[in-house]
């Protein structure tokens, strides 16, 4: 199915869709799609010659899509149109806002090199295949009660990014975002409210002390007080003493409510060995 039109709506036998009706496509993407895209197209009257000419390219490659598409808008100034991703479940388990904007950045990159007049002509189709990378939304753990997942993430758009995706991809499951600020820039207060701010998406925080604490002073990131703000706008912030506090405490949570969790841990190092010790006796 690469590279062709799959479906068109409205037709003639759907009822039109005005400027103050809210409409919705519900549409189920089944392998082998990877990644496909909803375009629409709206203007003050119908454009039935579009409608016409896609409907001619119906299952077929859709190559002249593009140019139907961009004859419309240049005969009626008023249409406008957006472009919406379509993933199947297993794509879009991977596909977090993050990993979408690098990868749309990458092909825009190379398409101009490729063709700096056609940017297009560079096929895509090898996305659909990406795998990932270890570390970056790595599930460890993967039952309907429980999901473990390691993450790199150690600056704070990463982690508001990832955490949005994930409650998405988990709206049922209560959020635990462990994290451990490492890095020379998270290990200390810098970028410390947005990384509070990041960490409220989550429905309960543990925060390891900051890495080399002792050699930081004043300028250490402040776990307890990053803890204290998560609980104060009605989420539980935990700040233990430790790594090894922290998992002896994150393990006693999980093992007493048994709501369904979604547990992430957020280092760029090892997080003194916790996540696969907490994987392993989940």
């Amino acid at each position: 199915a690469e590279g062709t039109v799959q479906a068109l709506y409205p037709m003639p036998r759907d009822a039109p869709i005005t400027g103050s009706s809210v409409d919705v496509l519900r549409t189920t993407v089944r392998p082998d799609f990877g990644g496909d895209h909803v375009i629409a197209v709206a203007a003050k009257r119908p454009l039935t010659a579009l409608q016409a000419a896609l409907a001619r390219l119906a299952g077929r490659d859709a190559t002249g899509a593009r140019d139907a598409v961009l004859g419309a808008l240049a005969a009626d100034p008023s249409a406008e149109i957006a472009v919406a991703g379509l993933f199947t479940a297993d794509r879009a388990r991977r596909c977090d806002p993050e990993v979408i904007r690098n990868a749309a950045m990458a092909a825009v990159s190379a398409g101009l090199l490729l063709d700096a007049k056609d940017p297009t002509k560079l096929k895509l189709v090898s996305l659909s295949m990406f795998q990932g990378v270890q570390r970056r939304q790595q599930v460890l753990v993967d039952r309907p009660d429980l999901t473990v997942i390691e993450d790199f993430g150690h600056h704070p758009t990463a982690l508001d990014l990832t955490l949005e995706s994930l409650r998405a991809r988990y709206p049922q499951h209560r959020l635990v975002a462990c994290f451990e600020p490492r890095s020379n820039t998270a290990a200390r207060k810098v970028m410390q409210d947005a990384f509070r701010e990041a960490l409220k998406k989550a429905d309960e925080v543990f925060l390891a002390p900051p890495h080399r604490a002792d050699k930081l002073g004043e300028e250490r990131f402040d776990s307890e007080g990053v803890a204290a703000a998560i609980t104060a706008v009605g989420k539980k912030g935990f700040a233990p003493a430790s790594n090894d506090a922290l998992l002896a405490e994150l393990t006693a949570l999980v093992k007493s409510d048994k709501s369904p969790r979604c547990v992430i841990f957020f280092s760029n190092g090892a997080f003194g060995g916790i996540i696969k010790k907490f994987a392993q006796g989940a």
